[in-house]
């Protein structure tokens, strides 16, 4: 019992200055500290006072973006987001002690009066004036009270009281904006929101809120999740035990060895030694890191498991649907650093190489080498289904569609817009097979010029800012955009093209033969990236940083790196007929599926995420797709038709 004490107060203890937390404040890596000790942490890391990148969190060396030269420390780390779970447990563990818990309205004026009495609508400790005055305010009189037993409230309720409050405003959060997916405040809804469409009252959605399908699918997530980290830790701690028995291993054949020499080869053994011991040290300090961060993540799960319980057992409504936001937007979180951990695992391997010349003892420098390696952990890829819609990255979010017609006066048949780019100036070029066209709008959709070309365009990519190019059967066309549309040259290719995507000015062109030929800056083919599977259907999407290639095999999504080594394959039940794929700046990979009739979005990994469009949102006959990263924009393309879908992203 009392290490389980001990383990709880460490829980709300900063891994800086080991005290309880001081204003807690959390890290995009979800790391708390002190906001004085996060700020004396960042400011050291800075040169001769300038404001440089902060290299790493603390605990996990997460990198850090540092303030602007017009922000100063002191600003930056007071916008830091509350941690509001530390705020109530700090506030739980007090009431649970004897430590005096003072009245907090006369805390503002200097004031330490004992409090007698707690006001849970306000979450304040109140001494007996201001007791007595709370309760004849016109304001405040119909206030929840309790006079009796605050300790015994406190441990017992003010646990997650924090956590149905906003922290800008200290008030209940009363309503949720479906356009920015957030809970809000009345002060919040007033000031931030009044221009949203869809802000709608808790409590209008929380009526049998424990019953819905999606708060039962919230726990069964974070029961997977907890059990995905469990297998981590586990897995983890197992590679400690090997990297263990590979040291004693080594130790064991150095001293076999060393007692075949004389007394001169004594001094070399325990300088081979420690050179074993430093290297298998630094493995063991990066995997033990991430068995903490394992086990802090199972830490948090579990706190997200009970809360959603306890607030199931509630009698308001509006706090089970407070919880249950809150829970789902760190589901997203959770994930992100599960992947994160297990992306960057490398597990160190060591043995120990015997020197050829030992017989010639007086030559010899050292009694051997410790040779040593690092090599990628095989991931675990646990078959653990998530359920429902809650593991949506908060990243993307879904705003109303715009329509525009693609259709121009002089077309002499309906319009069949297969793709499309948008250039940095946010003019849009699309491919309009039908008409064998090439046309050009501005960023509000209106039909500016376009070239006549006669070829069955199947994809096409930017070059540069004023260079596009189109694939057709066999050839590369290179079309420069200025105020009007021109052909500047085509290129022959001598097999069947099928898709076409470019990174740093470099073409790559998958054509029939499976394989994908780059083009460099002179468009000359400067290297031939074999693929593994054959019947490629068509290349579709680079990576933003580069080094992956997407393309389509049947139904499903090949990722391979650029010498044609497959790193993930992607495929969903709910995906049928994949014709177009697009990647964002975040490395989520959207797929379109032209017998299915929706956009599934899958993370960089492979996981599915989620069915973002469906039919429901009025799509039919899909034949492409393409994201604009630079306003945030998804074009959707339907066969035969003239109408565009253009949804907008919240990234």
């Amino acid at each position: 019992m009392a290490d389980s004490e001990d383990s709880s107060t460490k829980q709300l203890c900063c891994p800086i200055c080991l005290e309880p937390f001081d204003t807690p404040k959390s890290l995009p890596c979800m790391h708390t500290f002190c906001e004085k000790c996060i700020r004396k942490h960042a400011s050291n890391l800075s040169v001769e006072g300038t404001q440089s990148v902060i290299t790493s969190c603390p605990v996990c060396r997460y990198p850090i973006p540092a303030p602007g030269a017009e922000q100063g420390w002191d600003d930056w780390t007071s916008k830091l987001p509350d941690n509001p779970l530390v705020l109530s447990l700090n506030a739980s563990n007090v009431a649970s002690n004897d430590v005096p818990v003072y009245c907090e309205p006369c805390a503002t004026l200097g004031k330490q009066h004992i409090s007698v009495a707690f006001c849970v609508t306000c979450s304040e400790y109140l001494c007996q004036t201001c007791y007595s005055c709370h309760t004849r305010y016109k304001m405040s009189k119909d206030h929840q009270i309790t006079v009796h037993s605050v300790r015994e409230y406190q441990s017992s309720n003010i646990t997650h009281e924090a956590i149905y409050m906003c922290q800008a405003h200290n008030e209940k959060f009363t309503y949720f904006c479906s356009e920015h997916r957030e809970l809000c405040c009345m002060k919040c809804a007033l000031r931030n929101h009044r221009k949203c469409k869809h802000l709608l009252c808790a409590e209008d959605r929380v009526n049998d809120v424990t019953e819905r399908q999606d708060f039962q699918e919230t726990l069964e997530n974070l029961d997977i999740l907890w059990k995905m980290f469990v297998l981590l830790t586990d897995n983890r701690e197992k590679s400690l035990e090997t990297i263990g028995q590979q040291k004693s291993d080594v130790i064991k054949t150095i001293k076999d060895w060393s007692r075949l020499i004389k007394d001169k080869v004594d001094q070399f053994e325990t300088a081979t030694i420690q050179e074993l011991e430093q290297i298998c040290k630094e493995g063991t300090i990066i995997i033990s890191d991430q068995v903490v961060e394992c086990k802090s993540a199972i830490a948090a799960i579990e706190t997200s498991q009970r809360m959603l319980i306890e607030s199931g057992k509630s009698e308001d409504p509006n706090k089970v649907f407070v919880a249950l936001s809150k829970v789902s937007q760190q589901l997203w979180k959770y994930l992100q650093k599960y992947d994160r951990i297990e992306n960057r695992s490398k597990e160190i391997k060591v043995r120990f190489i015997r020197d050829k010349n030992l017989e010639n003892i007086q030559n010899l420098g050292t009694l051997g080498q410790i040779s040593s390696g690092t090599f990628r952990i095989p991931k675990l890829s646990p078959s653990f289904p998530f359920k429902g819609t809650c593991m949506i990255p908060s990243i993307v979010k879904l705003e109303s569609p715009v329509t525009f017609n693609a259709h121009v006066n002089d077309d002499k048949q309906q319009c069949n817009i297969t793709s499309g780019v948008s250039l940095p100036d946010k003019r849009i070029v699309l491919c309009d097979q039908k008409n064998g066209r090439i046309k050009l709008f501005d960023k509000c959709f209106h039909f500016l010029t376009h070239l006549q070309l006669l070829s069955s365009f199947r994809s096409m990519c930017i070059v540069d800012e004023r260079t596009v190019a189109i694939l057709s059967d066999s050839q590369i066309h290179l079309v420069s955009v200025t105020d009007s549309l021109m052909l500047l040259r085509s290129i022959k290719v001598t097999t069947q093209c099928y898709g076409l995507a470019s990174y740093e000015q470099k073409l790559m062109v998958c054509v029939n033969g499976d394989s994908i030929l780059m083009y460099d800056a002179s468009y000359e083919v400067s290297k031939i990236i074999p693929s593994i599977d054959s019947g490629v259907e068509k290349a579709t999407s680079v990576s933003p940083d580069g080094p992956k290639i997407h393309y389509i095999k049947q139904d499903k999504i090949v990722t391979m790196d650029l010498n044609g080594k497959k790193l993930e394959t992607i495929e969903s039940n709910e995906l049928k007929g994949v014709i177009s794929i697009a990647v964002d700046k975040n490395g989520i990979i959207y797929c379109c599926g032209q017998m299915s009739n929706n956009v599934v979005l899958f993370s960089q990994e492979g996981r599915q995420l989620c069915v973002l469009l469906s039919s429901d949102h009025g799509l039919k006959n899909l034949v492409g797709i393409f994201l604009n990263d630079r306003n945030n924009k998804l074009f959707v393309f339907q066969s035969n038709s003239s109408q565009i879908k253009v949804f907008s992203l919240a990234l």
